[in-house]
């Protein structure tokens, strides 16, 4: 026979985080209004998973749908059927691309300085386009401009889990993909403006990056499930 403190310890492994989480979460602007949590999934089908969250989140109504095992694999076949039934999305990660940031001493730590095309600029500078737990529509656009430094403008695009990362080299960030566009060798660079746009679909990220003076494209798709 085993002892039910036992048993409950090894439920505490899983429910202790997953509450931990919770609490986290509900700290935030964007769900602080939140006064109903659906419960689903195999393991939101067990009772005393139910008790602890329901002790945890005395202040919101917890509901736990019948066949509450099976609601995620029928979400997911409803998804596919109907992808405009989400508006909008809350952002796990901050997005944007790898810059040279003009150096400005009260700021910059002088090891990322470099010389580039007659100024100090420094590297690895993090630009942001959008922001970890942001509330971003479906299809929403966010353009930027910048301006080439070589022959070639390589784009490369990160992701972190800080809302304001100020380097690709902080903890968090990940390298998520990277485009390349040729630049034209007949007119000076700082004329050469990029514009740079993130289009947040359903499960996807497009990145554009397009020449202003010559109308040229590139584009790169990245899977975010």
């Amino acid at each position: 026979m085993i002892d039910p403190a036992t048993v409950k310890g090894w439920f505490d492994i899983v429910v202790e985080p997953l509450i931990k989480q919770l609490n986290h979460l509900m700290k935030k602007d964007v769900v602080a209004d939140i006064e109903t949590i659906m419960l689903v999934g195999g393991f939101a089908e067990c009772k005393y998973v139910q008790k602890r969250l329901k002790e945890e989140l005395k202040n919101r109504k917890l509901i736990v749908p019948p066949e509450a095992g099976l609601a995620v694999v029928k979400g997911a076949v409803i998804f596919g059927q109907n992808p405009q039934i989400f508006s909008s999305r809350v952002l796990k990660y901050t997005y944007g691309i790898e810059v040279y940031d003009d150096f400005d001493e009260t700021i910059h730590p002088k090891e990322n300085l470099i010389f580039v095309d007659g100024k100090w600029k420094v590297e690895n500078c993090f630009h942001i386009f959008v922001r970890a737990n942001d509330l971003i529509p479906v299809n929403h656009c966010v353009t930027h401009f910048i301006t080439p430094l070589s022959s070639v403008s390589v784009i490369a695009v990160y992701k972190s889990v800080s809302e304001n990362p100020k380097y690709i080299t902080g903890i968090g960030c990940t390298r998520i993909g990277t485009l390349w566009i040729e630049n034209n060798k007949d007119i000076p660079l700082h004329m050469q403006e990029k514009e740079v746009t993130f289009m947040f679909g359903n499960t996807e990220i497009f990145v554009y990056v397009k020449q202003t003076e010559t109308g040229r494209e590139e584009r790169l798709t990245l899977d975010c499930l």
